[in-house]
């Protein structure tokens, strides 16, 4: 089996915890009456901004991990396949 390394964990789990509140944010959300939601729709929107946020920079970090891995992997194996 395949170890996962520490800082793919931490981010994995900083992924998770963000998509938990965003579950939280919505129950909220649809408990909430009409009229309660028209008032709070201000603030929901920016808090709805910064889970976007938080999500798009998220993606972009492991996007960029997984092109380095990728380089990586390309690179040992060019390397080995250059030296026999």
């Amino acid at each position: 089996m395949r170890r996962v390394s520490y800082s793919l964990l931490i981010f994995l789990d900083k992924k998770y915890r963000t998509l938990e509140s965003i579950l939280g944010f919505v129950e909220e959300q649809v408990g909430r009456k009409k009229a309660v939601r028209v008032l709070y729709s201000m603030a929901d929107a920016g808090k709805i901004q910064e889970y976007r946020e938080r999500l798009a920079a998220g993606m972009n970090k492991f996007e960029v991990r997984q092109v380095i891995f990728v380089l990586y992997r390309v690179q040992s194996g060019c390397c080995r396949s250059l030296t026999r």
